[in-house]
């Protein structure tokens, strides 16, 4: 087929058997001495105006080459991309069937089912990152990524940054070391945004860091540009095996990585830094790389904030297991089968009777039908048959019992992004709670509503 059309041209384009090329035909010129004298000026008028078309052809031919690479080089891009996670995600995904067959072969052995599990939960986890940074990018390429801050208290905040990784520091026996330089407690952050900032360039430190390295997190607070403001810079140094400076240049490139998983044994999309560097410049701040190969990386952004106050100043915090939660009963709306029976163990584990609905319409009227304050709570998922998550609140919210009306709801669902946390309280949720489920982040959500 290549051979067949090469050469062949249609509506300014030529095919040849690597690419499509704009034509472009050289404009002859007419001599003006070949004309009567009276005609030259005419023709030099109808030369200049072949020049000119000649010229913005020329520019056009320019253009659409430069086109052409460009999407071919994006191409390019996404081809490799393709190729390294169909690797990538194909390698997570063979431990949690492999491991899980070997579970099933030794149900017996306690220590092995223990490893084995433990096994599985780092695979899935390392799947989960893979599809949280593809499902990031694609948003932000859609435009679709909402900034929204909200009062924080930044040393907690700092502080959660490196405990997400605690086991992979363990297992690895890295150094790590934070100082926390923020003077501001209170501070508004965009925090869904911000941590996802720093779980990318934190997760590259540990993978990027051989065993016994280090690795440092500082955090300095600086005047604002505007009254009531701060900037705060974070760094992130580690001792790993860094980047060459050929590299350090298309850093932020998407699908871009300096090594494949097979050549380095580390899992990863190539977006992270360019996640990083997209929404660090939407949240109106900047970022530094500085790397050496062979010695290790350091990471510098800095990010504008409005100061703030605590808003309670008594406020207690509390835990999970500082709640009762025998006797509460929940009504569970939720289609699928294993999604089901999953929350429901976990529910029960914890002292909740639960009851399941399979759909929106089935929730309301189980409620409905329910004795008054029979359901101390309803977890709701979002995408369900015959009526969703979202218009089985509505009609819940419209009911003419106060008691039922008011029954407090959570989203409990897959579609984990901010806007769907936003449409979710609009339409009278309480609060939302993303899959997969974080136990402690689920008990302590329902542990706001139901207090003893």
């Amino acid at each position: 087929m290549i051979g067949e059309t090469q050469g062949c041209k249609k509506e300014g384009y030529v095919m040849t058997e690597k690419k499509v090329q704009p034509v472009f035909q050289k404009i002859d010129l007419l001599d003006p001495e070949a004309f009567a004298p009276e005609l030259r000026s005419q023709i030099e008028r109808i030369n200049l105006h072949l020049k000119e078309v000649e010229d913005s052809n020329r520019k056009y031919k320019e253009q659409m080459e430069q086109a052409v690479a460009e999407a071919e080089e994006a191409n390019k891009a996404k081809s490799t991309f393709l190729f390294n996670m169909s690797h990538d995600i194909r390698t997570p995904l063979n431990s949690i069937i492999g491991f899980t067959e070997l579970e099933m072969q030794h149900p017996d052995d306690r220590v092995k089912v223990t490893e084995y599990r433990k096994k599985v939960m780092l695979a899935s986890h390392q799947l989960l990152d893979i599809l949280n940074n593809i499902l990031e990018m694609s948003r932000i390429e859609n435009n679709r990524v909402v900034i929204e801050e909200e009062l924080t208290y930044t040393k907690d905040f700092f502080n959660t940054w490196t405990s997400v990784f605690d086991g992979a520091i363990t297992k690895k026996n890295l150094h790590v070391t934070t100082d926390c330089g923020i003077i501001h407690p209170y501070l508004y952050v965009d925090k869904t945004h911000l941590s996802e900032v720093y779980m990318n360039v934190l997760s590259n430190a540990i993978k990027y860091t051989p065993e016994g390295g280090s690795i440092s997190l500082t955090a300095r607070e600086f005047p604002g540009d505007e009254p009531g403001t701060c900037i705060v810079e974070a760094k992130v140094r580690d001792t790993g095996i860094g980047m060459s400076e050929e590299f350090l240049d298309e850093i932020y490139d998407r699908f871009s990585r300096a090594r494949t998983s097979s050549q380095c044994g580390i899992q990863g999309t190539g977006l992270g830094m360019s996640i990083a560097k997209e929404l660090i410049t939407m949240m109106h701040g900047t970022i530094d790389v500085k790397s050496k190969l062979g010695e290790g990386t350091e990471v510098t952004f800095r990010l504008p904030h409005r100061y703030g106050e605590d808003p309670h100043p008594d406020h207690q915090e509390f835990t999970p297991n500082k709640l009762d939660f025998k006797g509460k009963r929940i009504l569970l709306a939720e289609d699928i089968d294993v999604n089901a029976l999953l929350a429901i163990e976990i529910l029960s584990l914890h002292g909740f009777e639960v009851d399941r609905a399979r759909d929106g319409v089935e929730c309301v009227d189980m409620l409905v039908h329910s004795p008054a304050d029979y359901y101390d709570l309803i977890l709701m998922d979002i995408q369900m048959p015959n009526l969703d998550g979202y218009d089985a609140t509505t009609k819940i919210r419209k009911l003419n019992d106060p008691g039922r009306s008011g029954i407090p709801i959570i989203a409990m669902t897959a579609n984990a992004f901010k806007e769907d946390q936003q449409r979710a309280l609009a339409v009278g949720m309480d609060a939302h709670i993303a899959k997969p489920i974080q136990i402690n982040r689920m008990l302590a959500t329902i542990g706001r509503f139901l207090r003893p």
